[in-house]
């Protein structure tokens, strides 16, 4: 996994979500992945590197669906909102981190709408299996949220 995400670039990741295999008759394994993409990906590009790929080990490779990823701009009210919570709550500056494919609103970006991710916490651990929280930070980031919400409801409005 490591080669074909290093041979893609920055910005890639790959995750197993499902393996099966079968002994009885003629062998055979699926394995279903969850590729993200970094901004700029263009899905025709990343298919075929990936079909050929496939067919030089002579395995078929089926796309179930591409969700292309999505970036929000700081200036987004949404964003706007969590920056000031997040001073207000805190009292220092807030890091804006652009995260690559690891949001939902990738999915959600076809509204058309405000939006942003927060979470308290360090975000290297993020999906990790070393994710942990302080009790005090989490307790923190709740603040953030209930200061956030209103500003995000009056941005939106």
């Amino acid at each position: 996994m490591m080669q074909i995400t290093e041979n893609m670039g920055k910005g890639y990741s790959i995750a197993i979500m499902e393996m099966e295999g079968h002994e009885a008759g003629r062998r055979s394994a699926s394995i279903t992945m969850d590729l993200r993409t970094p901004i700029g990906a263009q899905q025709e590009e990343l298919e075929l590197m990936l079909n050929e790929t496939a067919a030089a080990f002579g395995v078929g490779l089926n796309v179930i669906e591409y969700v292309p990823p999505h970036e929000v701009h700081k200036s987004d009210p949404v964003i706007r909102a969590f920056r000031t919570a997040i001073r207000d709550v805190t009292g220092e500056p807030p890091r804006v981190l652009a995260k690559q494919g690891t949001c939902d609103f990738n999915v959600l970006s076809t509204w058309g709408c405000p939006m942003g991710a927060f979470g308290p916490g360090d975000s290297k651990y993020d999906h990790s299996s070393n994710e942990q929280i302080e009790i005090k930070e989490f307790l923190r980031g709740i603040e953030v949220v209930k200061g956030a919400l209103p500003k995000v409801m009056e941005a939106i409005r």
